[in-house]
């Protein structure tokens, strides 16, 4: 029986921080998303209450979404 071992097995790799550039990714997809989801809320509060009562959407937790400020 041979034993193998990978650099995971170490956890060399697992331990790691992240990367310059990949912490760069993250930081634009996250204000990406959050510029979207700004959006999509602006969009459903144009909409009536029953309209987003029976799409599943509370206008007062929009407009609290609304209201918190951006990270940038």
């Amino acid at each position: 029986m041979t034993m193998t071992a990978t650099v995971t097995d170490f956890g060399q790799i697992k331990d790691r921080k992240p990367s310059f550039l990949r912490r760069a990714f993250d930081c634009i997809i996250a204000a990406r998303q959050e510029s979207v989801q700004r959006q999509v809320n602006h969009y459903l509060l144009r909409l009536t209450d029953e309209e987003l009562n029976a799409a599943g959407y509370d206008r007062k937790e929009l407009l609290a979404r609304r209201s918190a400020p951006a990270a940038y």
